[in-house]
């Protein structure tokens, strides 16, 4: 159950799949999301803790594998500059979205990436 979604959509239309489906359902993506995600504020002050370190990824969590390496620049990018504009500092570390994989791809693209590919976890 669930495996076309994933196997048989690309991420664009998964989303969409999703969203129709939870609209079935009766459900609020967003609320949901907010409920369960940390907002800028949370961020912020566990940002000031010692012990933590704040990543990134893609802005719009899209796993960078299914994205044209265009598209996952821009993902990657726009997402350290909203850090940089919510927190007051940039991302010391990159962490692929774990169904991503396929590290080899992720550390080509570093080359341009502003944060190190050895921060990569």
């Amino acid at each position: 159950m669930g495996g076309w979604l994933a196997q048989e959509l690309d991420e664009a239309a998964q989303r969409r799949a999703i969203r129709d489906l939870s609209q079935k359902a009766g459900i609020d993506l967003g609320e949901l999301c907010r409920s369960l995600a940390m907002n800028w504020d949370e961020l912020c002050r566990l940002n000031e803790e010692p012990l933590v370190m704040i990543g990134s990824h893609t802005v719009g969590h899209y796993a960078a594998k299914c994205l044209s390496a265009d598209e996952a620049r821009a993902q990657i990018l726009d997402d350290v500059a909203r850090q940089e504009a919510e927190l007051g500092a940039r991302g010391r570390s990159f962490s692929p979205i774990p169904m991503a994989g396929r590290i080899q791809r992720m550390r080509a693209i570093s080359t341009w990436s502003p944060i190190s590919a050895s921060s990569w976890r």
